[in-house]
């Protein structure tokens, strides 16, 4: 998962639920090797992505290899995610009446479906992510910024605005459906999405969690979650889980559901908080500090994870249970492997 929402929030933590084995993937240059008793996780030396000159404003990488980064007006992508700094490309996006936006998050259900979201309302959606400008093409969500937006492999989809309003699709380039219950307390909603199919969760920096089992209706149901009072994101690997994290300000505080409802939370301790992904059901990441191959509520299910020094961190995607990709605040870029 921004100065409004997630396009500024500086994510405290990285929580990743490690899984199953991942495909191999090209070398990538590493820093020296995470201390033993800290998951195995290694990182590359960061680096500023080329001609960015503001924050990573989240981040989407569907495969090892292809990811994008969205900043101020422009789409930043690689499809050699490993290869360092000079094989990153961007575009300028404009709405539909040729003006222009300012990108506030993306995701990907595949290689081959993306979303963008701006600070106008619009979706931006691309087929053919590493097309450049003319590969994104702009639909309407609302009237006012998006702040959130995220979608399952199936292509279920959903979104967050400013002022607490929900959104979901099964089409994303055709229609959205704006959600019957309103999850954020009024302007500045600050919060993450997560899908799968057949479910989404949306959080907004409050002590609620929105979800809805029918992607693309009006029905949602609003859930007052112990444990943290401003979940700041949620992930869904699995239509039976779905993992939701504090903000930095309330450390170590996390909640995982049974599918749409049944949501316990434990403390983590030190550290933790912000964002996270996961790249299956038993393998999620939270910015900064913790993994579990066995996510669930319960403190001696995660362990820690020594993270290079970097800004902000404002982005985690995890394609593969052994390979994440983080963005920050500074438009720096690594690449973390176990």
């Amino acid at each position: 998962m921004y100065d409004a929402g997630r396009r500024a929030r500086t994510w405290g933590v990285l929580l990743l639920v490690i899984g199953g084995a991942a495909a191999a993937v090209g070398p990538v240059q590493r820093v020296s090797a995470t201390p033993a008793g800290h998951g195995g996780w290694h990182f590359s030396k960061p680096y500023r992505i080329p001609h960015m000159r503001d924050a990573v404003n989240g981040i989407a990488c569907p495969t090892a290899k292809l990811c994008l980064a969205p900043s101020a007006n422009k789409m930043f992508w690689t499809t050699k995610a490993t290869g360092g700094k000079g094989k990153w490309k961007n575009a300028a996006l404009e709405d539909s009446q040729g003006g222009s936006v300012i990108l506030t998050d993306v995701t990907c259900a595949s290689k081959n479906l993306c979303v963008a979201v701006d600070n106008l309302g619009n979706g931006f959606v691309a087929t053919k992510p590493a097309g450049g400008k003319n590969a994104w093409h702009p639909v309407y969500i609302s009237s006012i910024e998006i702040e959130s937006v995220g979608c399952s492999a199936s292509g279920d989809c959903a979104a967050l605005d400013y002022y607490g309003n929900v959104f979901s699709t099964t089409t994303p380039s055709t229609g959205w459906t704006i959600g019957n219950k309103k999850v954020g307390t009024g302007a500045g909603s600050d919060g993450g999405v997560g899908c799968a199919h057949g479910l989404c969760a949306v959080t907004s920096g409050t002590n609620k969690i929105a979800t809805t089992t029918k992607p693309g209706s009006a029905t949602w149901k609003v859930t007052k979650v112990k444990g943290s009072s401003q979940w700041s994101d949620v992930a869904c690997p699995s239509a039976h889980r779905c993992v939701a994290v504090g903000s930095p300000s309330f450390h170590g505080k996390v909640a995982v559901s049974k599918g749409a409802g049944g949501w316990k939370h434990a403390s983590l301790g030190q550290g933790g908080g912000g964002g996270v992904d996961c790249a299956s059901a038993s393998s999620c990441f939270i910015i900064s500090d913790y993994f579990s191959s066995h996510p669930k509520a319960s403190k001696h299910a995660w362990k820690p994870v020594a993270m290079p020094s970097l800004g902000s961190q404002t982005g985690v995607s995890c394609p593969t249970p052994r390979r994440c990709f983080i963005g920050t605040s500074t438009n720096q870029f690594t690449v973390g492997n176990r």
